[in-house]
């Protein structure tokens, strides 16, 4: 069994937002992944910073403004807000993993591998792919549906450590054909 976790696409503070590389191409990548893992019978999980207490969030250390439970900002982008989820996973950290129960509902479904993709790439995608490898999960960060506020390069060079130290890369073309 597959997962494809779709990691804080959140409407977030404007400047993340308005300057993240290739906004709209992710965008719409996620949400052609979100329905080919919904056609075939695997599970999409959306996870999402969702602070309730900032004492409890090393991440409202660093940004105190994002994800506060409750506000505009912390709600998941229109683009992606009425998609068919299977699970939401609200995190105060930047690993999905941590002090979630994400890791004992891919247990009890019997998932093995994880698909990546949402934002930030140098962040909290490879936060959760670090713990999903460190957990025995096969990890893949899908290249063309993930972003920053990095640069093209940047995020390629982000992408490429992950792949180097933890697990594979792979595109939403070739992902969609792979799971049919």
């Amino acid at each position: 069994m597959k997962a494809l976790l779709v990691i804080d696409m959140q409407k977030g503070n404007k400047y993340i937002f308005n300057n993240l590389y290739n906004r709209e191409k992710m965008i719409k990548n996620i949400s052609k992944l979100i329905d080919a893992f919904k056609e075939n019978k695997q599970k999409v999980i959306q996870i999402k910073i969702w602070i309730k207490n900032s004492e409890n969030s090393s991440l409202s250390k660093k940004f105190p403004e994002v994800g506060i439970a409750g506000t505009m900002d912390a709600e998941i982008m229109d683009e992606l807000k009425n998609k068919d989820y299977d699970k939401f996973i609200e995190k105060t950290n930047y690993s999905g993993f941590w002090n979630t129960d994400l890791d004992e509902y891919l247990k009890k479904n019997n998932i093995k591998e994880l698909y990546l993709t949402g934002i930030h790439t140098g962040c909290c995608i490879l936060f959760t792919a670090v713990d999903a490898f460190y957990r025995g999960y096969d990890v893949y960060v899908v290249n063309d549906a993930v972003s920053s506020v990095s640069d093209k390069e940047g995020i390629k060079k982000k992408i490429k450590k992950i792949k180097e130290l933890i697990g594979e890369s792979i595109s939403t073309e070739e992902l969609i054909k792979n799971l049919k």
